[in-house]
């Protein structure tokens, strides 16, 4: 288990998850080649990022990417930052939703924070998403959002951090 955590894919081997990372694939067809998995192309911070993909065939598709367990994640005090895209044939913008977990396996219910879904652009952009958790469940999920087939979300360089009480310095 964790407190915190600094996640950049760089040290995963490809087609692999992080160490104590996990995915959850669920469709209500053939899963076809729908994925979670490090990828060395696509990266923000090269060589390797994370791509969530949700298939090339039709179906409801639940492609999620869970942390480590998290020892802090209830406290309400913590939040994810990370850089992400979209991808997909002439599709410029989709969405990921941030959520908790109760386990990691499919087994896993996904509850998504309240009011927080991720709009992603083609092209890599800084995310922060407040973690104002307060319940029992130990695991980040990050969760494709799109029903549209063929698409893909690249992730890199995600950070489970304390949020500070003053908003971050951008110039100096």
């Amino acid at each position: 288990t964790y407190d915190i955590f600094n996640e950049n894919f760089d040290s995963t081997a490809t087609n692999n998850m992080p160490f104590c990372w996990s995915k959850i694939i669920k469709s209500t067809e053939t899963i076809g080649n729908a994925q979670v998995r490090a990828i060395n192309t696509n990266a923000y911070s090269k060589p390797n990022a994370l791509l969530l993909g949700n298939g090339n065939a039709t179906g409801t598709y639940d492609v999620i990417a869970v942390s480590p367990e998290m020892t802090t994640l209830n406290q309400g005090t913590y939040r994810l930052k990370f850089y992400a895209k979209y991808a997909g044939a002439n599709i410029k913008s989709g969405s990921l939703e941030i959520g908790t977990l109760d386990n990691n396996t499919n087994s896993g219910f996904f509850t998504p924070i309240p009011g927080v879904t991720v709009n992603l652009s083609n092209s890599y952009a800084e995310y922060v998403v407040p973690l104002n958790y307060t319940g029992t469940d130990k695991y980040v999920g990050i969760r494709h959002a799109s029903a549209k087939a063929g698409t893909q979300i690249y992730i890199d360089d995600i950070r489970y951090e304390l949020a500070p009480n003053c908003p971050d310095v951008s110039q100096v």
